[in-house]
């Protein structure tokens, strides 16, 4: 859920599939939105690779009287080793 909607989220979407990643185990890739002045593009922000993770479980909470998911990942030990080093991509690039 964005910042500032007002209404439950569901399961459908991306949330969806994180959901079924806690059955299926399937690695997924996270990339993290940044406001930077620095590296940034022209929308004032970056993204940057974070890594390769795994869904380990979910929970849905109330928060500000809304239903909202929360996903829990583990990075895979394979990709601990690497630091992202601020790659970014612009949002065409996505």
């Amino acid at each position: 859920m964005g910042e500032g909607e007002k209404r439950d989220q569901m399961l459908e979407g991306g949330n969806l599939a994180l959901k079924n990643n806690t059955r299926y185990k399937k690695p997924v890739r996270v990339i993290h939105k940044y406001n930077s002045d620095n590296n940034a593009n022209a929308y004032g922000y970056m993204f940057v690779y974070e890594g390769l993770y795994r869904v380990t479980r979910f929970d849905k909470e109330i928060e500000s009287g809304f239903s909202v998911y929360k996903f829990h990942l583990d990075m895979l030990e394979d990709h601990q080793q690497y630091e992202s080093g601020g790659i970014s991509f612009d949002e065409a690039g996505i």
